[in-house]
């Protein structure tokens, strides 16, 4: 039986949504957790496939393949993943994040990096927007977090914004992956099968009092786009010495 592991926040819920019936329907199981544990967890071969972040996969590839056809893509910017900062700052030398944003805080440092000319230093933190910028210059906020600070932080950059704005291309949050010698057809078709449900984003958004339309930015197909925008990342954290190399995009074929 097919054990899968994936983390649940607002972004992957259009993939996640009906897919725990739908695979214990079919007599598989599904693990939702923390996105750290859930790419450790498939980094140390406690599953078959898990929906998580690209560094996960970069951890082991070639051993571990990318599922096609699913992924969590932010085309455009609409306040998903921010980094808010003190007003009237001119340099940004510490910036808070959340140990499970690590993925984001790579895309962080290439901004701040590559468009500003800042390498600021980046603490781990639990604590609130207001009491981490009471410590450090700009704090990294994303998914509710970051939508709800749209209102209460104007003072931030929209890090999807400007990474589009840098190379054109989207950014993938998520995707699904898995171990070549587990992987099959039907584990594949179970988990990126279904349609994904925008519209239970939307209820959720709409019950949250958070902006609806940042559904209409985030794009859940893993196409051509968004292979470029995953490889472009991991070449940027390669020549910033941030990454020990550049994974080659490898595709589960049958």
């Amino acid at each position: 039986m097919p054990r899968i592991f994936a983390y649940e926040s607002l972004t992957t819920l259009p993939l996640l949504h009906g897919l725990e019936r739908r695979l214990s329907e079919a007599g598989s199981d599904i693990v939702f957790d923390r996105k750290t544990q859930v790419d450790w967890m498939l980094a140390e071969i406690q599953g078959d496939a898990a929906l998580g972040s690209p560094l996960a996969y970069a951890k082991r590839q070639p051993e571990i393949v990318l599922l096609p056809g699913r992924a969590v893509v932010h085309r455009a910017g609409a306040g998903w993943i921010r980094l808010v900062f003190r007003q009237n700052l001119y340099d940004i030398s510490t910036v808070a994040y959340h140990r499970e944003r690590e993925w984001e805080r790579l895309l962080a440092e290439i901004i701040l990096r590559e468009s500003y000319g800042f390498t600021p230093k980046y603490i781990q933190t639990e604590a609130g927007i207001d009491a981490a910028l009471e410590r450090t210059d700009a704090v990294l906020v994303a998914g509710e977090k970051a939508l709800r600070s749209l209102e209460t932080h104007p003072s931030a950059l929209d890090l999807v914004e400007d990474w589009i704005g840098l190379t054109d291309l989207p950014f993938v949050e998520a995707v699904w992956a898995g171990w070549e010698h587990r992987v099959n057809t039907e584990l594949v078709d179970l988990v990126t099968g279904l349609d994904p449900d925008t519209q239970a984003l939307d209820d959720v958004l709409k019950e949250k009092g958070l902006p609806v339309e940042a559904t209409r930015v985030l794009s859940y197909r893993f196409d051509d786009d968004a292979k470029d925008g995953v490889e472009a990342v991991f070449r940027m954290l390669f020549y910033y010495g941030l990454h020990r190399d550049v994974p080659e995009l490898q595709f589960w074929e049958g």
